[in-house]
């Protein structure tokens, strides 16, 4: 019997959620980002810009809620992605009317207990938006703001020292639509894509894996998203060469 949990095999990890937005957007521009903290290290990335009638947004891989080097080292802390993007700004005026959208990774303890106990730690993706202009924050949660009231919330701090403005009762959004564990980040694909089509995240709901389901798995969520798995894209990459 295989020790894999159903959980695991559901859940999108967060490398597939950025592939997913990358091939949302492939047709737009890419620009590099270097995201270097004041813990002495550096993290490669980038951003797409995307535009639609009204606003014009840049899109962000992965970032998390936690300064701690340790915690999800691989991912950049999203206090320090909203900096470098207010730098790229002032660099490149066509950013300044720009709304980040950084997919976050909720990592830290809740109510601030060690992650070294990992029972206490949370495994959650949420959607940050950030309105350059404005200096204003939201963010779309798909779970209940239950959850939220023993999380510690690294975005107040961030606001406060930036000068942005957030007030989590009336911009911390949990629409309470995801019942289970697993669909976060699905939901946070579909949060990103409404808003750049100007729809409202509220409207966003999906099921995955039961009958009524639009997906069965997660290979058909992101085959049928334009992810290929690696086998696939071995398959695209020999038959391409014998052609």
């Amino acid at each position: 019997m295989s020790s894999t949990r159903p959980k695991d095999t559901i859940r999108l990890n967060r490398e597939e959620l950025n592939q997913l937005l990358d091939a949302a957007f492939l047709e737009t521009k890419e620009q590099e980002l270097t995201i270097t903290s004041d813990r002495s290290f550096t993290i490669q990335t980038h951003f797409r810009v995307v535009e639609n009638e009204q606003k014009f947004f840049a899109l962000l891989p992965v970032a998390k809620d936690s300064e701690d080097k340790g915690n999800l080292p691989q991912l950049p802390y999203v206090g320090d992605v909203i900096a470098e993007m207010e730098k790229k700004a002032e660099q490149d005026p066509s950013l300044k009317n720009a709304t980040l959208l950084i997919p976050m990774q909720q990592c830290r303890g809740f109510a601030k207990i060690t992650t070294v106990i990992n029972a206490a730690k949370r495994e959650h993706i949420v959607l940050v938006e950030v309105n350059l202009p404005k200096r204003s924050i939201q963010v779309h949660d798909s779970q209940s703001k239950l959850r939220y009231k023993f999380y510690p919330d690294k975005l107040r701090d961030i606001a406060e020292a930036m000068k942005f403005t957030y007030k989590p009762d009336q911009d911390y959004h949990a629409y309470d639509t995801q019942s289970d564990e697993v669909l976060c980040g699905y939901y946070v694909h579909r949060y990103v894509k409404a808003c750049v089509e100007g729809k409202d995240c509220k409207e966003v709901k999906l099921k995955l894996g039961s009958a009524a389901a639009e997906f069965s798995t997660k290979e058909m969520y992101l085959e049928s998203n334009g992810v290929l798995s690696d086998e696939k894209k071995y398959s695209a990459a020999k038959f391409g060469k014998d052609k």
